[in-house]
């Protein structure tokens, strides 16, 4: 009777441990919505049910900036106002214009930012509570605007090499070089850099800033003392410290993207950012200034994965300018840009649709302002963006928590149907037998 009794006692222990682990495990569980209810089309109010959706203290994002529901009155090729008034303090050279050309428009949007040429950045936005900052906008350009030196080349062997001369100009900055197939390389001042891949026929140089970059070329290299003539260092994304939006900031550019807390530099990465032309694009920021890391994201991929700067002592909190600010002496001049459908928060926790059936595998994401989050973690209220999904056409709905956890499989929506979206129970298990 004993030994029946330390097995029973041993099996009711195991059963609690068990359920301890089940029920932690819940309660750690991701997003998962149950039903959607409302008529899915753009504009309306839809409520999502679900649990685990966390909890979100203001329902609303900081900024939900679409441009039509920002202005009043103003007709196509108007410069955008700024001020108390707005929701941006600067237009950068008074260059963004009110564009409501209708074959210019992303979607359902009826107007979006825009510029003829060079500058067209929005500046200076406050985003109070910012450990956590998450800001998104839709982008496009005309032409290609990663331009760098470009040359032919006979390096014959590992021996050649590529020196940059030290300069006042470039002391401070690596330049980022390519030979063929190679990956970006950083060469710092004074450095020699010794070629991988001698076949290469062509190869691209970067010095930001500046037109003195120096480059010597090692035995069967092009010639010496070439001088760098196409850079720039112009930025997608600008992000500050409020204290001290100069001194302490972040740059998104065409070349690379960085922390710099004055004097240093932090999380420096060295990439082309060359979006295809005359095509849309998502872009997503995300900085998470208690942990010290950021990640850029373009249609949904990660070009910058969890960046880690570390060390600078700041809290990015301020938009400084977005959408695309020139700079450098070789800035392209000529490119038309256009912006859509800027969303800042300083949460992680937001809704979105996206073009597939499970959220790592979208390409295509439209995000959904909340204006209602149940504080049981059990109902979103959102008022539907369609962005560019045609009607009739099916998306994904996702939501993201508090830790930016999201629902990796998404909620089936279509355009155009009304009432009730219940998640689709799974099939009757068979085969199953009681022992």
């Amino acid at each position: 009777m004993r030994i029946k009794k330390i097995k029973r006692s041993r099996i009711i222990k195991c059963v609690l441990v068990f359920c301890l682990f089940c029920f932690a495990n819940i309660s750690q569980a991701a997003p998962s919505i149950s039903a959607v209810n409302g008529t899915i089309s753009h504009g309306n109010s839809v409520m999502i049910s679900g649990i685990e959706f966390g909890t979100k203290t203001t329902a609303l994002p900081n900024l939900w900036d679409t441009v039509e529901n920002q202005y009043s009155g103003l007709s196509n090729d108007a410069k955008i106002p700024v001020g108390s008034d707005y929701p941006w303090e600067g237009n950068i050279y008074n260059a963004t214009k009110y564009n409501s050309i209708r074959s210019e428009q992303r979607g359902k949007s009826s107007a979006n930012y825009h510029s003829s040429g060079g500058v067209n950045a929005m500046s200076t936005h406050y985003v109070p509570g910012a450990n956590y900052l998450y800001i998104s906008w839709w982008w496009k350009a005309d032409a290609n605007v990663f331009v760098s030196d470009q040359l032919p080349c006979s390096f014959d062997d590992s021996t050649d090499s590529i020196t940059v001369a030290n300069h006042e100009y470039v002391e401070d900055n690596p330049v980022m070089f390519f030979a063929g197939g190679e990956l970006p390389v950083n060469i710092n001042p004074g450095d020699t850099y010794y070629v991988k891949n001698p076949t290469a026929d062509t190869f691209q140089i970067y010095a930001p800033w500046t037109d003195k970059a120096t480059f010597s070329f090692g035995s069967n290299g092009i010639g010496t003392n070439y001088v760098a003539t196409r850079n720039h260092s112009s930025k997608f994304l600008r992000v500050s410290d409020h204290s001290d939006i100069v001194n302490k900031t972040f740059s998104w550019t065409q070349q690379q993207a960085y922390v710099y807390d004055n004097p240093n530099v932090f999380g420096n990465v060295w990439r082309e950012n060359n979006p295809a032309i005359n095509v849309w694009h998502f872009f997503e920021a995300i900085f998470d200034s208690v942990n010290r890391t950021y990640t850029l994201l373009v249609d949904g991929v990660a070009m910058y994965d969890v960046i880690d700067w570390a060390g600078a002592d700041l809290v990015f909190n301020e938009i400084w300018a977005i959408g695309w600010h020139t700079g450098g002496v070789y800035s392209p001049t000529l490119v038309k840009t256009w912006m859509d459908d800027i969303y800042v928060d300083n949460t992680p926790s937001r809704v979105v649709i996206g073009n597939a059936p499970t959220y790592s595998t979208c390409n295509h994401l439209e995000v959904q302002p909340a204006t209602a989050w149940n504080s049981n973690g059990q109902s979103i209220t959102i008022s539907l963006n369609q962005g560019s999904f045609p009607d009739g056409s099916t998306a994904y709905l996702y939501v993201v928590d508090s830790d930016g956890t999201a629902n990796e499989t998404g909620h089936p929506i279509t355009f155009g149907n009304s009432g009730s979206e219940d998640a689709i129970a799974p099939a009757v298990p068979s085969g199953l037998a009681v022992n």
